[in-house]
């Protein structure tokens, strides 16, 4: 796989799950938590780890590391877009 090939990728499943499929509700209220859970901010960022999710296993050679791997890269990223 080129590099070139998985820059555009990482960016056009960036662009897509992060902006692209947010719902407008999302948008308007994952600010707007009074604690640390946030519903809005909790379905955004659950749905853009699965879009992650699908699209990381979709450009592997699947096997059972490389599954733990696509789920470890998806609860990394959770976590790091849920703080963010």
């Amino acid at each position: 796989m080129s590099p070139d090939f998985l820059f555009m990728y990482i960016l056009i499943i960036h662009f897509m799950a992060d902006f692209g499929m947010q719902t407008v509700y999302q948008a308007q209220n994952k600010s707007l938590g009074k604690n640390f859970f946030n519903k809005p901010l909790f379905y955004h960022v659950g749905f853009y780890s699965i879009i992650w999710f699908l699209s990381v296993v979709a450009i592997s050679d699947i096997t059972h590391w490389d599954i733990f791997k696509c789920f470890l890269f998806t609860f990394i990223t959770f976590v790091c877009h849920y703080i963010t």
